[in-house]
């Protein structure tokens, strides 16, 4: 049956709207009054849709988008859509959401809808039904609007104008019975549309969620499916119509989901490539290359294989690239690669005698026996019958019962020791207990690992072989040995050679998982094959306390860390991991939760993580952790104990593991991340003064936040939810830091700052020295020797240094910060870029220093290579310049060294109020 009508001019009229440009000359625009906003009502339907979120989808996307103008609709499906422009009604198609257990179809009143789907309908349409979403679905795949109708009114067998309200047509009493059964016809054919729609939106839920496809692409796929079904559909429903039958939308429904099945889901996932045997691949010139293949998986098709082109010649040194590609049938395709390199044979080197009593030394050692700041004195011991060549090792003068000896070269001279893989060498003591193995490299981290000496071979009469192992450097500078006990004693040392062994691989041999549901978008990534690296680890071996030894690995190409509890470290030995320190602390405040993967030998019984930030650290343990498989942990910064301060995840710059367990036990990590979506809420911060006056222009700083006050004083930063440090600096007011929660929501926080204590009015006196007398550092009326290179060196809460004029002679200031008040102390740099200072020619150091009033004390450490020497004043002389002289024979310390001097140091005791200021640094 056809149904008869004409098409509205809305329809043409919207359809011409969007066709192309216009054209005509260009005019310079006259100024016009613009327009103003106007709404769009309308209606959504299959049964009327009260509920339903209706918006103008700007961009296309099937998705009600913050931002775009919308509204929701009520009774009888009506909506308003406020605020708009005749040009965005014209361009953008209306998008409605049925939201499950909120919309209702008042076709079944009072119950709210069991599933979501989307409808939609063409620019300049009214109304929103399943028949206007056929029409907008052919738009979208490049249909003219006008052209689009007709194919929709075609299939449907009807002239009549979609955008006509098909519920309301129906009870027209000035139609024709003929007109209003078909608008019933219309309105049913819809309600089974709906139906499909919903069941398929649902059915394909899932993939949604896993991104395998779009709402938009998964819209056109359900549209295309019922646009093939509406003959049917609209074929059942005259059937029920003519028989006089009862009309179930749902049964119909059911059959047309049965009939005509809606997918597949187009394919856009690339296949995987893994490949067999590891990614980079070493051999020899001359050694045979064995190809062992990938293997294919893809989420649709099997027995994918990949081609492999590249070519190797195993006779020539150099990097080869193999080449893996495969396709699915979709056409998506996937690469992978595998480096082969071929090096020349060299001659094995199985051992490097640094000092052995049947060997010659294998290398000329420039600091042959150097004893470092210990002041141990050693001997050669001659009267051992079996290692005529041995050193006598006492306990030293400056390290307590520490007896030290050492072998090293400067950089230009340093030894590649990455071929050996321990070092050994024999001992006889009968009062050291202990000896810690040290090699330091000039670009890592300084290696040490402390053992116990009855731990190793008992030989005879009395000696232990301790075999130790060594770190993987190409460039050693220094590796020395450091012996110590319960009380001062002395060793016999023989033997020290380095070895290559082959070294047993325990561990893992399945990679670390990696939770499907993270995407890259979703973590702020440290560490891991498996997602994109935000923020490197620099340094994975700090050594905070008897640190367990790092080494890397991978199973099948996926990388961890290693490390392996020492002999002295069975207690909680700690290893530092950088990552906010040498490129910048690591904001985590928009995150919740560090995670890694772990994986845990038996024999460790805890495992704890130290998370530090500028503010305060905080502590993650795990007792009796899980032994032989990975497992992922989850460290809730609100959760973690407190330690000291404030943690603050905008600030993050360390993470220390500490591992208590049997020594040669080792522990993995992997797949290092910031995860979870933190809450954020508003803190308003108001700063006055003491006499109630809001303070315009304060520096306000949570973390790595930073806000100015206004004129009425207020500062508004959102921040994560917690407990938060809250800073307030002013011009010529003390620094204050106060603590403030913003948990549960948004909260505000009064600072009345202080003024400081009154500042010199008068330059510092003119030093009297002659420039031929003195080694200047820092002076207007002096010639600088040397230039202070660095003010500020933080040693502990340090007081914040400025660079001031006082009456026009440039000045340094140093103020004590609230962290500071009882000693915050920082180092003044002179002696460390372009090398330490020779100034043994010389008696003292002085300068001109003026503090205000609340500084109580101050200490003073001319630091030498081997050690300060530090100077004591209590009490201060406050309010005027005095001359500080630091004469070395009166400086403390015994292993100071005028020799080799590199910075001051300046620690203070006061209040917030207080600054101290210097001038005319130089040694006489």
């Amino acid at each position: 049956m056809k149904l008869q009508g004409k098409l509205l001019s809305l329809l043409v009229a919207s359809a011409l709207t969007g066709c192309g440009d216009s054209y005509g000359p260009l005019e310079t625009p006259i100024a016009e009054p613009q327009p103003q906003p106007i709404s769009l009502s309308g209606k959504v339907a299959d049964g009327y849709l009260s509920g339903a979120n209706i918006c103008l989808d700007i961009n296309v996307n099937k998705i009600c988008d913050a931002g775009e103008p919308s509204a929701t609709s009520s009774a009888g499906g009506a909506f308003n859509i406020e605020n708009l422009t005749q040009s965005a009604i014209d361009s953008f198609p209306l998008l409605a959401e049925i939201i499950k257990g909120q919309t209702i179809d008042e076709d079944n009143p009072n119950v709210a809808l069991t599933k979501s789907y989307t409808l939609s309908a063409p620019a300049g349409f009214t109304f929103v039904s399943p028949l206007t979403t056929m029409i907008q679905n052919e738009i979208e795949k490049g249909t003219e609007a006008l052209q689009a109708a007709v194919i929709v009114q075609e299939q449907l067998g009807t002239t009549f104008d979609l955008n006509i309200d098909y519920i309301e047509a129906k009870h027209d009493d000035t139609s024709s019975d003929e007109n209003q059964a078909d608008f019933e016809k219309l309105h049913q054919v819809a309600q089974v549309a709906a139906r499909v729609i919903a069941d398929n939106r649902e059915k394909f839920a899932d993939n949604i969620a896993n991104e395998d496809i779009s709402i938009k692409e998964l819209n056109t796929l359900i549209m295309d499916g019922v646009f093939a079904a509406l003959d049917e559909i609209s074929v059942q429903v005259e059937m029920i119509n003519a028989d006089i039958g009862s009309f179930d939308p749902d049964a119909i429904a059911t059959d047309i989901n049965e009939r005509f099945i809606i997918g597949p889901l187009p394919d856009t996932q690339a296949p995987v490539i893994s490949l067999v045997g590891p990614t980079t691949i070493n051999l020899t010139v001359g050694d045979a290359y064995r190809e062992q293949g990938a293997n294919v998986t893809d989420n649709l098709d099997t027995e994918l294989v990949a081609a492999v082109s590249g070519t190797i010649n195993t006779d020539i040194v150099g990097t080869y690239t193999l080449t893996y590609k495969t396709q699915d049938a979709a056409g998506n395709s996937a690469t992978a690669t595998r480096t082969i390199k071929v090096v020349a044979v060299e001659p094995a080197v199985e051992v490097f005698y640094l000092f052995h009593s049947q060997h010659d030394d294998s290398a000329y050692v420039q600091y042959w026996g150097d004893v470092w700041t210990s002041g141990t004195v050693y001997s050669e011991y001659t009267e051992d019958s079996i290692y005529p060549k041995a050193l006598e090792i006492p306990s030293g003068s400056n390290w307590g019962n520490v007896g030290a000896i050492a072998w090293g070269n400067e950089e230009v001279n340093a030894i590649d020791i990455s071929a050996y893989t321990h070092v050994k060498f024999k001992v006889k003591t009968d009062t050291f207990t202990t000896v810690s193995v040290v090699v330091i490299s000039p670009n890592a981290p300084d290696y040490e690992v402390g053992y116990i000496i009855n731990d190793g071979l008992i030989l005879e009469d009395g000696w232990v072989e301790i075999e130790a192992s060594l770190p993987d450097f190409s460039d050693m500078t220094w590796f020395g040995l450091k012996f110590d006990g319960q009380s001062s004693g002395t060793t016999l040392l023989a033997d020290v050679h380095f070895v290559t062994q082959e070294i047993l691989i325990t561990g893992p041999t399945e990679a670390a998982p990696f939770p499907p549901q993270l995407s890259d978008q979703e973590a702020l990534v440290l560490y891991s094959d498996s997602l994109k690296q935000d923020k490197y680890i620099s340094v994975w071996n700090s050594n905070w306390w008897n640190a367990p030894i790092y080494s890397e690995g991978d199973v099948d190409g996926d990388h961890y860390a290693k490390y392996e509890i020492t002999a002295l470290g069975i207690e909680g030995g700690a290893v530092g991991l950088e990552f906010g320190i040498e490129n910048g602390v690591v904001d985590a405040s928009e995150k919740t939760t560090m995670n890694f993967d772990m994986y845990v030998e038996t024999g460790i019984t805890q495992i704890q993580l130290k998370l530090v930030s500028e503010n305060g650290d905080s502590l993650y343990k795990t007792l009796n952790p899980p032994t032989g498989e990975w497992i992922s942990h989850e460290a809730v910064f609100a959760e973690l104990e407190v330690l000291s301060g404030t943690l603050d995840p905008s600030t993050l710059k360390l993470a220390g593991f500490i591992a208590f367990g049997e020594a040669g036990s080792s522990f993995y990590v992997d797949n290092i991340y910031f995860s979870g979506e933190s809450i954020f809420s508003d803190l308003v911060v108001t700063v006055k003064d003491n006499n109630d006056n809001p303070i315009t222009g304060a520096i306000v700083t949570v973390g790595g936040a930073s806000v100015t006050t206004d004129a009425n004083g207020l500062a508004t930063l959102n921040l994560q939810e917690g407990e938060h440090a809250v800073k307030v600096s002013v011009d010529g007011m003390a620094l204050t830091q106060q603590m403030q929660s913003n948990i549960g929501g948004d909260t505000s926080l009064t600072v009345v700052m202080e003024e400081l204590y009154p500042a010199p009015l008068v330059a510092a006196p003119l030093p009297e020295i002659a420039n031929a007398n003195a080694f200047v550092l820092y002076s207007d009326a002096l010639a600088v020797d040397k230039n202070i290179s660095y003010w500020e060196d933080n040693w502990w809460n340090a007081p914040l240094f400025s660079a001031v004029q006082i009456a026009g002679n440039n000045t340094a200031k140093f103020q004590i910060t609230p962290g500071g008040v009882a000693g915050g102390v920082t180092g003044i740099q002179y002696g460390i870029q372009g090398g330490s200072l020779d100034l043994s020619d010389k008696t003292g150091m002085r300068f001109n220093m003026y503090a205000t009033n609340g500084v109580s004390q101050a200490v003073f450490q001319v630091v030498s290579a081997s050690g300060p020497g530090v100077s004591t004043m209590l009490p201060v002389t406050t309010g005027q310049w005095i001359s500080v002289d630091l004469v070395f024979d009166d400086l403390v310390g015994n292993t100071f060294d005028p020799a080799n001097l590199s910075q001051l140091g300046l620690q203070l005791w006061g209040t917030t109020r207080d600054s101290v200021y210097l001038d005319n640094i130089y040694f006489y």
